[in-house]
């Protein structure tokens, strides 16, 4: 399941995201504590209040629809919307470079309150007593 966890693009997210806020014109802080406040938020509905009412499986696989949703909507925005300035480089207007970054919130959102936790604690679950140390 950390197979998944990882596979679903957060690392790229979080390792790039603050390049792509300066690219968007956001700068300092409010580019790093942005999304992880979306993150921990999402985190928070998911693991105290919506797990156990709503499932394992199912919040998993809503989350993973959430985050696929969030990327396909903000790339297809950037591939529609870029335009070239004066100079000869590739820009985006100012309304388009808002929908993206939304998008990167609702795909921490997504992850936080889905994958975020969900991974740890399906894994820690379905293992048995006597092998739960070692696999988890």
């Amino acid at each position: 399941f950390q197979f998944f966890q990882i596979i679903t693009g957060i690392n790229a997210v979080v390792s790039f995201g603050g390049t792509l806020f300066a690219a968007l014109g956001i700068h300092g802080l409010t580019s790093a504590l942005l999304p992880s406040v979306a993150f921990v938020v999402g985190n928070a509905i998911g693991s105290f209040g919506l797990v156990d009412r709503v499932g394992r499986r199912s919040l998993l696989i809503c989350g993973m629809v959430g985050m696929a949703v969030t990327m396909l909507v903000g790339g297809s925005v950037v591939l529609a919307t870029r335009e070239r300035d004066a100079e000869g480089e590739e820009r985006l207007p100012e309304a388009a470079g808002y929908i993206v970054i939304a998008m990167v919130f609702g795909y921490m959102f997504s992850f936080g309150i889905s994958w975020g936790f969900g991974a740890w604690l399906y894994i820690s679950e379905i293992m048995p007593l006597r092998v739960r140390g070692k696999a988890v």
